[in-house]
Formats: C-alpha cells, sequence, structure tokens
C-alpha cells in the first residue's frame, strides 16, 4: 500500500528521494466551524475563495495555487470543506453515500473506497474536465450529529515541479491531521491506497 496523501506526487510527476521538512512559510490558519464544534486549521498560504459559518454549516474553499497550470489554462487545485449537522438515525454507511452521489458523477472512475472503523470513509478517484486529468479525494467523517466532509481535487499535469506537489501532500496531510471534533480527531486513522496502474488500482 501506498500512502494515499504521496500519491499525488506519484500519479503526476517523479518524486524526489530526498525528504523534507516544513519551512517557515508553513504558517497555519486556525479555524472553527459550527460554532467551535470543529476545528481544523489551513496553511496561511492557501488562497482564500469561501469561508462561512452559519452555525449549522460550515463552508471553506481554498485555492492552492501553482504556477504551472494557473498561469497556463483554467485547471486549478482546490480544496473544499464541508461541516454541517445532520439529525436523524441514518447509518454512517447511507448517509456517507448519501453525500458521495452529490460529489461523484458520472464522468469519474473510483479508484477506491475504504471505510475505517465506524465513522470515517475516504473515496479516490479519477476524473477528467476537458481535455484535463483530474484526482481527488474525498474524506468523510462523522461524530454524533455533525458530519465534516473534504475534498481535495487538483488536475495533474508534467508541467507540476515535484517539490509543489510533495507540499501540497504534506499540507493536505497536516489539514486532516488537525480537523477535531472537540478533542477529538476526526480522521483519526492514516488510510492508505493502492498504486496504480493504467487500469486503475493494483495491489
Amino acid at each position: 500500500m501506498m500512502h494515499r496523501l504521496s500519491l499525488l506526487a506519484a500519479l503526476a510527476v517523479p518524486v524526489s528521494a530526498n525528504g523534507q521538512t516544513r519551512t517557515a512559510g508553513d504558517a497555519l490558519r486556525k479555524l472553527t466551524a459550527l460554532g467551535g464544534a470543529v476545528t481544523f486549521a489551513v496553511p496561511a498560504v492557501w488562497h482564500v475563495l469561501y469561508e462561512s459559518d452559519t452555525g449549522s454549516l460550515g463552508q471553506f474553499v481554498y485555492h492552492v495555487r501553482n504556477p504551472a497550470t494557473d498561469s497556463a489554462s483554467d485547471d486549478r487545485t482546490n480544496i473544499i470543506i464541508n461541516v454541517r449537522r445532520r439529525l436523524g438515525s441514518r447509518t454512517f454507511a447511507a448517509y456517507s453515500d448519501s453525500l458521495l452521489g452529490g460529489l461523484i458523477d458520472s464522468t469519474m472512475i473510483v479508484l477506491d473506497d475504504t471505510t475505517a472503523g465506524p465513522a470515517q470513509r475516504a473515496v479516490m478517484w479519477r476524473g477528467q474536465i476537458r481535455s484535463t486529468p483530474y484526482v481527488g479525494f474525498d474524506d468523510i467523517a462523522r461524530s454524533g450529529d455533525i458530519w465534516v466532509s473534504v475534498r481535495i481535487v487538483l488536475p495533474l499535469s508534467k508541467r507540476t515541479p515535484s517539490e509543489w506537489t510533495e507540499r501540497l501532500s504534506r499540507e493536505t496531510e497536516q489539514l486532516l491531521q488537525t480537523m477535531r471534533f472537540g478533542s477529538k480527531a476526526a480522521f483519526p486513522v492514516d488510510i492508505g491506497y493502492p498504486a496504480l496502474t493504467a487500469f486503475g488500482p493494483s495491489r
């Protein structure tokens, strides 16, 4: 199994064998949703497209700037976070299915779908917008009546430097690690994904 977020680099460009550590540019912004019931942190360098918290619904959308794609096309790397209260007795599987039904369309190929424990799920998919291939990750977690979904979407381009992709891997991994329901980690399990072949996942 290959680490799920490290796979971003493998899909796009060759990855340097040299390890990387956090730099001063990795400063975080701490955010809350649903009146503080959910907390998380995003890199300060992410461009804010939208941030809203009504107390029952939190929506946060970011653009991760990539000069290799931003300057040459309309293709963008986006992080989309939704936090909501959902009352009712539907099971985690049933409601996460309904959430994913609104996120995954017929143009996408689901490469892996993993449920870890009673309230954490991750889906990896491949899609295409116009002539550009995209890869995406949807992470869903639940605690009581509070649901969190995190979507990571990026265009695949050989123009993207390996350093940028490695940084995105670190930043998105850190986002998931900082997401909390009170003192409880929203995504306690580090979900891995299989390596890919040209025809889909391969164990």
